[in-house]
């Protein structure tokens, strides 16, 4: 059974902007007539209702989640490449609450919308835990790209979580630390808020720890 390692960047104006997900391939000797096996390095760690903190991918496109005869795998079509897009796209994406089965009828709706905001804020603290995890145990072979990920990139996560602070939405498109109002002028809550310095000190030391000055 062969193996592949791939790490997907979290996407701007999600809870997961900036951050590191690591997962592992396998190929059956059946592949491609049926799909890869995807695992998801955690760290014990709940960040999206699709991940579970075992490691275990929920996606139709791997037959671990039914789906319409579109969304499954395609042996003449479907590639790992479709695969990892589609994590990023349909399971990292900037509303992953409504990602939990029979939620997404409520997407849209003032009760929804309200459940989705704060269940950002859980996965934003969770999305800082994992920079860590990953900054003190990078996976095999990605020590270096660890390393350079968040050199170039710890200035614009704390740029983030100040904005954060500051009031702005968790998941908002944030540049500058100003909020993009278009998306919605609800203020994070107080709880979130009085959670995240502690999470930004994390960040800073782990930074620090990593040689990343200027903070």
């Amino acid at each position: 059974m062969d193996l592949l390692r791939a790490v997907i960047v979290g996407a701007d104006g999600t809870p997961y902007s900036d951050g590191l997900f690591f997962f592992d391939i396998s190929f059956p000797v059946e592949y491609p007539s049926v799909p890869p096996e995807v695992h998801y390095h955690a760290g014990g760690l709940d960040i999206n209702p699709n991940l579970y903190s075992n490691g275990y991918v929920c996606l139709s496109l791997l037959g671990t989640w039914s789906g319409s005869h579109n969304e499954n795998w395609q042996p003449s079509f479907s590639n790992v490449l479709q695969v990892l897009l589609s994590i990023q796209a349909l399971i990292l994406n900037e509303k992953p609450y409504f990602n939990e089965p029979g939620y997404e009828d409520f997407k849209g709706t003032p009760e929804g919308e309200i459940e989705s905001l704060e269940y950002n804020e859980e996965i934003f603290l969770l999305s800082l835990k994992t920079m860590d995890y990953s900054m003190r145990r990078p996976p095999k072979h990605f020590k270096d790209f660890v390393k350079d990920h968040f050199h170039s990139r710890a200035k614009d996560i704390m740029v983030t979580c100040k904005a954060y602070m500051s009031g702005a939405q968790v998941g908002c498109l944030v540049k500058g630390g100003i909020q993009d109002l278009n998306r919605g002028a609800k203020s994070c809550s107080p709880n979130f808020t009085g959670s995240l310095p502690a999470h930004m000190d994390m960040l800073v030391k782990a930074f620090t720890k990593l040689g990343v000055k200027g903070l």
